[in-house]
């Protein structure tokens, strides 16, 4: 095991979505219980970049946090 996504103290990443053919992630970058950005990583591993800031998030059932209003679907090019 490894790590690949990596935040500044205080944040959590959460609810990533893998791109067909596992070239990179997109996931939810929380700064507090409530807010956040949306990043992209290349896989295996690279630095994220943020795609979207200032997003809100709803805890939801037991933690499992989801971007209001956002979802991430992957356009298969193949």
């Amino acid at each position: 095991a490894r790590v690949i996504t990596a935040g500044p103290d205080g944040t959590a990443d959460y609810a990533p979505s893998i791109a067909p053919g596992a070239t990179s992630m997109i996931f939810l970058r929380l700064n507090n219980a409530t807010t956040g950005s949306l990043y992209a990583v290349p896989l295996p591993g690279g630095p994220a970049n943020e795609l979207i800031s200032g997003l809100t998030a709803d805890p939801g059932f037991y933690g499992n946090y989801y971007p209001g209003g956002a979802s991430i679907y992957w356009e298969n090019h193949s």
